[in-house]
Order: C-alpha cells, then structure tokens, then sequence
C-alpha cells in the first residue's frame, strides 16, 4: 500500500511503495587481505542517473518538502546514492532493485518523447521522481547485478553541479561580440546545441571543431576522446577560470582567418564539449556562449559519453578507454558494462585504480593511495578513516551515525 505524506501546502501527496526486496549482504574477513570485503548476493539493480534544470525555479521554501518526499519515495524502493536538490533542479543517480523481466534497456534521454521508454510504468519510483518535475526529467537508466552505492543521500545544495560561475567586468566590458550579455550561468536561458551520439563522430572529426572534455583529471586518465583538450582541472569549480583564461582570448577578434600562428590566440570556428552525462555540459556550455563570439556556435554531447557508449559500437567510436562513474562501478564500457580494468577507485582522491595499484602498500582502503598518500593532512586521514569505519558498520546492517540522524530528525 502506498503511504502518504504531507506538503507544506497541506495537500496530500502520494508516495509509492516497492514490493522489491533489498538486496541481502555478508561480509566477510579475507586472509589474504584484513580489509573487510562485500560479498553480495546477486539481486538484480536499476541504476538510474537524472537531472533536470527547472524554470521557473523551485521556491526556496518548498526544497525541504520536496526533499522529505523524495526521501521517503526511494526508503520505500530501498534506493542507494546521491540526490541533490536546489531551486535550479535535481540532479544525481541511484540504484535500487528491479526485475529484469520489467527492466526496458532502450537507454534513451527522454527528452524525445516518441523514442524514450524508459519511464515505464512498471517502475513506481522513477514514475514518482518524473511526475515531481513535469515528467522533463533527464535520465539515463543502466543495470547491474548488485547496488552501486552504500546508502542514500538527499541534499539540499545552493546548485545541483557546483561551478562557482560569477560575471566579472572583464566579460561584460570585453565580450561586445558575444552571443548574450555576460550574466549568471542559467542553462534555462541558454545553453550549447545538444548533438546526438549517432552525429557525434562527424562533428569531432572535422578539423575546425575545439573539443573540449569538461570533466577532471582523474577522470579523464580513465578515457576520453580522441583529440579532446584536456583542461587538468581537480575539480568543475576550476572548469570557468580554465574557459576564461583560454576562450576568452582574443574572442573579438572574429576574423578566424588570421595569420597568427598560436593556435591558443585563434577563435574556433565551433567548440565542441562533453562530460558524463550531460549536466556539466549544461552549465559549461552556457557559461561558455557568454565568452565566444556570437558567430561561434559551441555544442554539447546529448547524454554524455555514458549515451555515447551505450549507442555506438566499439569499432565505429572514437572514445579511447573507460568512461569514469561516481559509484562502486568505477567505470564502464560499451554498452554501459562495467569495467575490467578498473573496480576500484580512492576515497581519499577518487583516483581509479588498477589491481596493481591495490596491492601497494601505500592503498589503505577507504583513506589513500599511491596518488594521495603523500599529500593528505593529518586531518583528513582521520575523517576519511572515520567514514570508511561507517561504510564498514553499515555493511555489517550495523546503525550508523548517518541512520542515528535520520531517526532523530
């Protein structure tokens, strides 16, 4: 039976319920390594990431009400992961069970209606996230034979991707040519074309397009496309200095036919920028119209490299390695399968790692690795030992200090 919950406008809102059941766990001791490992029984997972920009924006008001919703929606489907909220949107992925009899694999983003199936309606959850945002939700639905993450997380955020995009006078009083004035970065108001994956290909390989990976270091070590400029950012909030820094040069100058011959100096004649699964590229799209000039069209990968892998074959792509994910995947491959190279990455840094690099001494798990060990302070070795304490206590079904707080609110 449904349960139900009340909103701050005294309305009543329904909440599914699942009959799914949690996927059981045990975990045991290994000789060879005194790291407590999971072993879990196979239960079939839906994993679903999602996002949405909304417009007009949520009233600040009503977040803490939608949180609760949303909350007690996925407790009842037994959903794990991360979910952010903000007045601009949603954004976030989870696993939770789901048959594979019901489990509909035609990935689609549902922004074409006529072609998505993903929001069927024999998953209540999903169903219930789409009826909260207009049924416009982004969405990227893959599968696995356990859950991806340990436990579920819904959090209120000043932004749903954190960029820190701030107008500056320099914009406003050096970009005349540009195609809007230099305001906030609202992905509503403007953003990048959107290129489906089967025209992807032809797009990179002309010689005249920047391609730009707006995703970070340790991501991109994992794999990325052909040619693609790496920015060598460690985190999106650097993402706006990096554009400012090298699209904003010379960007008035529109005359692409110019004899300089820094390539740095010269103004593309298109840009081209992805990311994992779309929603940086919403912003960094955005914000990058704001420093181009108006003649310079910039466009996006619709559904990201993860649509880009799930859509085409593996001797037509130009995406060299594995696609980086942020759950206990690590990283996946065509056809959204996971990765054998990599099933582990750092807590301390997020660093992928290698069966190698697992067995260094420098690995503690949950803390560090051979690319953190030497620079985390004190501090953070302990909050970060603190945390895999609790990661290990709730996978003993142990009450953690995260459950104490839930109970308590």
């Amino acid at each position: 039976m449904p349960t139900k919950k009340e909103t701050d406008n005294d309305q009543t809102t329904t909440v599914p319920k699942s009959s799914s059941a949690a996927t059981t766990k045990t975990v045991r001791q290994n000789d060879d390594n005194p790291q407590l490992e999971e072993s879990t029984v196979i239960t079939p997972h839906r994993v679903l990431a999602l996002y949405k920009f909304v417009k007009p924006q949520i009233p600040k008001e009503s977040l803490n009400s939608l949180q609760s919703e949303i909350e007690t929606a996925c407790h009842n489907h037994h959903a794990k992961g991360t979910l952010l909220l903000a007045e601009e949107g949603i954004n976030g992925t989870i696993s939770y069970p789901f048959s594979p009899s019901n489990n509909n694999n035609n990935n689609n983003n549902n922004n074409d209606s006529d072609e998505n199936n993903d929001n069927d309606d024999d998953d209540s959850l999903l169903t219930f996230l789409q009826s909260k945002f207009d049924n416009a939700l982004r969405i990227r639905i893959s599968s696995s034979d356990r859950a991806v993450f340990a436990r579920l997380k819904v959090r209120i955020k000043k932004e749903i991707v954190t960029m820190h995009w701030q107008e500056t006078e320099e914009t406003n009083d050096n970009c005349p040519t540009a195609s809007s004035g230099c305001t906030s970065c609202n992905p509503t108001e403007q953003v990048g074309e959107y290129v489906k994956p089967h025209d992807w290909n032809r797009l990179i390989l002309d010689p005249d397009t920047l391609l730009i990976d707006t995703r970070n270091e340790y991501e991109i070590d994992v794999g990325t496309f052909r040619n693609a400029i790496n920015p060598h950012t460690q985190s999106f909030v650097e993402f706006p200095d990096w554009m400012k820094d090298n699209l904003l040069l010379d960007k008035c100058d529109t005359d692409n036919n110019n004899n300089n011959n820094n390539d740095r100096h010269k103004v593309p004649k298109r840009i081209a920028m992805f990311c994992t699964g779309g929603i940086r590229c919403e912003k960094a799209t955005s914000a990058g119209l704001q420093l181009v000039p108006k003649d310079v069209p910039v466009y996006h990968l619709e559904g990201g490299i993860l649509a880009y892998l799930n859509d085409i074959q593996p001797d037509q792509s130009l995406f060299e390695g594995d696609c980086y994910v942020f759950d206990q995947r690590v990283a996946v491959t065509y056809g959204l399968q996971p990765s054998t190279i990599y099933q582990q990455s750092c807590h301390g840094c997020r660093h992928p790692l290698s069966n190698d690099d697992l067995k260094r001494d420098d690995f503690v798990k949950g803390v560090s690795c051979r690319y953190c060990s030497n620079s985390l302070t004190e501090r953070k070795v302990e909050r970060y030992a603190a945390r895999q304490r609790q990661i290990e206590l709730a996978l003993l079904g142990k009450e953690t200090c995260h459950d104490i707080f839930l109970q308590n609110r």
